[in-house]
């Protein structure tokens, strides 16, 4: 009887050991697939991509304020014409070798027994000794009566003082000092700006458009017009 008991025990602690080594190599093969597993996976978190109907959002310092570079504006290439206002406002500068002429006419003037002293031509007919070197404006001027003067400028901005006007059947010509202050200004653009009477008017340097200023004296109308003549070479007034 003691035999047999012994032969039971051995065989069921020979069973135990199985089940315990049985355990201990399935725990160890769960434990190098859990470890293969974290070492290869690759993280959810860096390799999760947006979802559906999201853009991912670009983070910025807030202290770094992006501002584009101002333009090259020193390229050769680049050039800016003057606008037609900018040339009204700029005086006309006149080469060293030309002078600007205007023909001014007044319907009423001092009347003078005298020869024309320009012709149809600009040209002027009397003997001429003026040294044109710092000559630029010459201003023909014709009255009513048929009288001429040449005034003669260095600048293009300029103010001709009218002494005396014969009004229409007048003995003698009068003065009147509201009329006696004409001024006239050449711009870039070569249009005229003419100021007389109180008014001021600008006259298109192409000879369209309103060329003349009117005043009401003692119930006579008087009337100032200029117009613009242009460039012309100094050589043919330079004695």
């Amino acid at each position: 009887m003691a035999y047999k008991r012994s032969k039971k025990k051995s065989q069921t602690n020979a069973a135990a050991y199985l089940a315990i080594a049985a355990g201990l190599v399935l725990l160890i093969v769960l434990i190098a697939i859990i470890a293969a597993n974290l070492g290869g996976k690759p993280s959810q978190q860096a390799t999760a991509s947006p979802t559906a109907g999201t853009t991912p959002m670009p983070t910025y310092s807030a202290d770094i304020i992006y501002t584009a570079p101002p333009a090259d504006t020193s390229s050769a290439d680049i050039t800016q014409e003057p606008t037609s206002s900018a040339l009204q406002q700029q005086n006309l500068s006149v080469p060293q070798d030309k002078l600007f002429c205007i023909h001014l006419t007044v319907d009423s003037g001092e009347l003078l027994e005298s020869e024309p002293v320009f012709d149809e031509s600009y040209m002027i007919l009397t003997d001429d000794e003026t040294d044109y070197t710092d000559v630029r404006l010459l201003v023909f001027l014709t009255d009513y009566n048929g009288n001429s003067k040449v005034y003669r400028f260095d600048t293009t901005d300029i103010t001709i003082r009218l002494k005396s006007f014969l009004l229409p059947g007048a003995d003698s010509p009068i003065a009147i000092d509201e009329l006696s202050e004409l001024s006239i200004r050449v711009d870039a653009a070569q249009n005229l700006h003419l100021t007389w009477s109180g008014n001021t008017i600008r006259i298109d340097g192409e000879g369209t458009g309103q060329n003349s200023i009117s005043a009401q004296i003692y119930d006579h109308m008087i009337t100032v017009s200029a117009r613009p003549l242009g460039l012309f070479d100094k050589a043919d007034y330079q004695r």
